[in-house]
């Protein structure tokens, strides 16, 4: 149901110049209930005892994840504050990565939080 109020808004170059009302909410639903399946899953951070809370962001200034780890960055961001989250990866050094050592695909900000990523669906054989 979403989608096909999400898809409506399209125009036939496949571009949205502006969503309505109900085109927002269908994009927030879809948002929530992807979040809510992947917080579904108990992530576990490589060589640690314990996993953390599914669905807790853990502040940078508390904690960094490992290197070369992939994770869910976050933070709020822009004019009217809003929250900011995209996939990373931590690589201090790296050339691309920022003076913070994340390397974000399409950000132009530093996250704040860090959050490790559900764990993979099993493969259906």
């Amino acid at each position: 149901d979403s989608i096909e109020i999400l898809a409506s808004g399209r125009c036939r170059d496949h571009v949205v110049y502006q969503w309505d009302e109900d085109q927002r909410n269908a994009a927030a639903d879809s948002w929530n209930a992807c979040r809510a399946a992947m917080l579904e899953a108990d992530p576990q951070l490589p060589g640690s005892d314990s996993a953390p809370v599914p669905g807790s962001w853990i502040p940078v200034s508390e904690r960094m994840p490992p290197p070369r780890y992939e994770v869910l960055v976050g933070r709020w961001w822009g004019e009217k504050p809003r929250w900011c989250c995209k996939w990373a990866t931590y690589i201090p050094g790296h050339p691309d990565s920022q003076s913070s050592g994340w390397l974000i695909p399409g950000a132009s900000w530093t996250p704040t939080h860090w959050m490790p990523l559900p764990v993979a669906p099993q493969e259906v054989l």
